[in-house]
């Protein structure tokens, strides 16, 4: 395991927020908004590596369910999207959106986007209580783009599958990426916005997301 650059440079103390790498203090505005890119940086370097690039070009996506009524919920749909990041791969991320209807085009939702598919976390309640509000719902499962270590592929000790790690998709298509998991989630979550930026009924402009805990 590597030595962080914050111990070498600072012994056991966690270096001082105020304070640029080259020793220079912040005495303005302009001087912290440029210090956050440095501590940033910092964060993705040790913590998170960087995100994988965006693909080339618009996505290709397609619907693979049209929309049916969600159970015990008559004024909510479902639909199911699936999208392909790479042409030239079989890889794609399948997400369900929910929203209380999609045929009327002079309604643009706001969107709460959920990663947390695969805890299958999503009941018909929540979807009411986010729809009933005005909001649509799209939901994937982040474990699709990596897995979730050390849950999913571990053995009985506890020790996680790094074998099914480097086989992943995401990993096999940047083998020199320095991205972990958390990385690699954000760029699933990226992916399905490009999908969310071509559907009329859904309002790019306002999204939040959530099931991104770590």
């Amino acid at each position: 395991m590597k030595t962080s650059p914050l111990f070498k440079i600072h012994g056991t103390r966690l270096p001082d927020l105020f304070t640029f790498a080259d020793g220079r203090c912040v005495s303005s505005r302009q001087d912290w908004l440029s210090r956050r890119f440095e501590i940033k940086a910092l964060l993705q370097d040790e913590c998170y590596g960087n995100m994988p690039p965006p693909p080339e070009g618009k996505p290709f996506f397609q619907v693979v369910q049209p929309a049916f009524q969600v159970t015990g919920l008559p004024s909510v749909f479902c639909m199911k999207y699936a999208t392909q990041p790479f042409a030239d791969s079989d890889f794609r991320l399948v997400f369900d959106l929910y929203a209380s209807g999609f045929e009327d085009q002079s309604k643009a939702y706001p969107v709460i986007l959920c990663g947390d598919g695969c805890w299958n976390r999503v009941t018909p309640e929540f979807v009411g209580l986010v729809t009933s509000r005005g909001y649509a719902l799209a939901v994937f499962d982040r474990s699709t783009v990596m897995p979730d270590c050390p849950y999913q592929g571990a053995d009985a000790t506890g020790v996680p599958d790094f074998e099914t790690l480097r086989d992943c998709p995401l990993v096999r298509r940047y083998p020199e990426g320095d991205f972990g998991a958390l990385a690699a989630w954000a760029w699933g979550y990226s992916r399905v916005m490009d999908v969310i930026e071509q559907i009329p009924c859904l309002d790019a402009g306002r999204v939040t997301v959530c099931g991104h805990s770590r």
